[in-house]
């Protein structure tokens, strides 16, 4: 696994650090698991699209 660093508004860090406290969990980790989130749902957007390609191909 790598390590990666990203640069954000100080404002948009502090929202994912209170929602992290209320969730007993890191501002960093608030932000690996919704960017796993949308990675997850973004290669199954790309998945369906393929799928509906070679349906209509």
């Amino acid at each position: 696994m790598r390590k990666i660093s990203i640069e954000m508004e100080e404002g948009l860090y502090e929202f994912y650090k209170k929602a992290g406290n209320g969730a007993g969990k890191t501002a960093e980790r608030m932000i690996s698991e919704i960017l796993s989130c949308f990675a997850d749902e973004s290669s199954l957007t790309v998945f369906e699209k393929g799928r509906e390609r070679r349906r209509y191909a």
